[in-house]
């Protein structure tokens, strides 16, 4: 029987390199490998397999679909505090706690305070957090090949699956492609190239004016009493509402006062109508 050995390093460069490749690193995660990683991290230093190992998880974390994933893996907090004050895999161990800030839990979070780095990078991620703001963008670009129905599938495929795209419209004639999204206009040229397009940006505006308009809304309902719960913009309300009727004849009272008024009109001509009849009868008997 001959039992194969596995070199470390091997297998977390392996790891690493595939990582380096932003769309691989989804289906990294879901093969597995967290758990490995996790060992490695925790292992001595022995041909750099740790840093190696580190900067791996830093990759994979990055990726926003791995980002749940990763945090909720076992001792993943625990494995980096402890090994955050090695030199040699701190920055890793950091960016990847950056990196996944959003994502853990209270518990988490307070473990990692009990780390004076780690607690930091908390705290400057919070920070960036807030100040960081996603824009929509308006990106017009133009686009080659799009002169088959083949090309404008696959172009129209790549603009849906990439997160953020909000509407996008395709015009073959002029080769041009207009989105609206919250992706970065780079990374649209990425995804062109990579699938055999060539694209050219020919504009790139940031719709600031729709942020200004939503925060000075924002600010205006803070100030604001729901309708329901401010009674004076209800009485305001209903007595509108009730001048509104008035002006068009249609309020309650205008429709009861027309409809006693042709009551009393049935009830003259009725009563007219039985005087001439009494007076036919009479006549004739």
């Amino acid at each position: 029987m001959v039992i194969e050995i596995v070199d470390p390093l091997k297998v977390v460069l392996r790891i690493r390199n595939l990582a380096r490749d932003y769309d691989s690193r989804p289906i990294i995660v879901r093969r597995g490998v967290l758990l490995s990683l996790l060992n490695f991290i925790q292992s001595t230093n022995i041909d750099n397999v740790q840093t190696v190992a580190a900067e791996a998880l830093k990759l994979l974390s990055s990726h926003p679909d791995n980002k749940l994933r990763i945090a909720q893996e076992p001792n993943l907090v625990e494995t980096l505090c402890h090994v955050a004050s090695e030199v040699h895999v701190q920055t890793f161990v950091v960016d990847t706690i950056t990196n996944l800030s959003s994502y853990l839990t209270t518990e988490q979070r307070e473990l990692c305070k009990t780390n004076p780095i780690l607690g930091d990078a908390l705290m400057q991620s919070k920070s960036k957090n807030k100040k960081k703001r996603k824009k929509k963008r308006n990106v017009v670009f133009r686009v080659e090949p799009m002169n088959t129905e083949e090309s404008r599938h696959k172009l129209k495929r790549i603009i849906l699956s990439t997160k953020g795209t909000i509407s996008y419209t395709l015009s073959a004639p002029d080769s041009r492609v207009n989105i609206y999204t919250r992706t970065k206009t780079e990374r649209f040229v990425d995804l062109f190239s990579r699938n055999g397009f060539k694209a050219v940006v020919l504009s790139d505006a940031v719709c600031e004016s729709e942020y200004e308009a939503d925060k000075n809304d924002m600010e205006d309902k803070e100030n604001q009493k729901p309708q329901y719960l401010d009674p004076e913009k209800r009485k305001q309300q209903i007595t509108n509402a009730r001048r509104s009727l008035a002006r068009t004849g249609d309020s309650l009272q205008a429709r009861l006062a027309k409809r006693k008024a042709a009551e009393n009109q049935n009830d003259d001509d009725e009563g007219t109508m039985s005087r001439i009849f009494s007076r036919v009868t009479s006549y004739f008997w």
